[in-house]
């Protein structure tokens, strides 16, 4: 909400001041500072309304730009935790991400064993991509540097949605015919 008080309150300002002044010059009627004041926070008020899509019951300026902060329904949140799997299983986390979509982006994850100690991890940048490409390739470059140092009973889960488990064959064959 600040940053967006921030971006418009310079237009708001200048506009209300205009018609103020207009008002003046054309119909004779006096500017008030505590008139243009309160033009502006309703103008704010109503913009941001529409802008958030809620409607703000609130009575000062002050209130309005601390809206964020006391305001708790904006968003939601999930836990991740790394999961034990069967003994003797090797678990490998990816995850690839791009600032913008598209945008630049990279990549990494993390093998552990079945205790959950990490064994190898490993990141990489991409340059120009998408998040969904930034994921995928984040988890074929894991996958392929698990193949690569002999590592085969594994599971990955890449947090774009994939997991793929090496106990079909012929997924290790196109992990392996991907290397490059």
């Amino acid at each position: 909400m600040r940053r967006f008080i921030g971006h418009i309150l310079p237009s708001v300002v200048c506009w209300q001041i205009w018609k103020a002044r207009n008002k003046a010059m054309f119909e004779g009627v006096q500017m008030r500072s505590t008139a243009i004041c309160h033009a502006i926070f309703s103008e704010i008020q109503s913009i941001g309304g529409v802008h958030f899509k809620h409607v703000f019951r609130v009575q000062s300026f002050c209130q309005l730009y601390d809206w964020s902060n006391l305001f708790a329904g904006g968003f939601t949140f999930k836990v991740v935790r790394w999961e034990k799997k069967e003994t003797g299983r090797l678990i490998l986390n990816t995850n690839g991400c791009s600032k913008g979509n598209p945008g630049v982006g990279g990549g990494g994850g993390v093998l552990r064993d079945s205790t959950g100690l990490p064994l190898i991890a490993f990141l990489a940048y991409f340059g120009e991509t998408t998040c969904l490409r930034a994921g995928a390739r984040a988890l074929l470059i894991g996958l392929q540097t698990c193949v690569h140092r002999g590592f085969r009973n594994l599971c990955a889960i890449g947090f774009i949605g994939l997991s793929w488990d090496s106990s079909a064959p012929h997924l290790v064959s196109v992990a392996d015919s991907t290397r490059g």
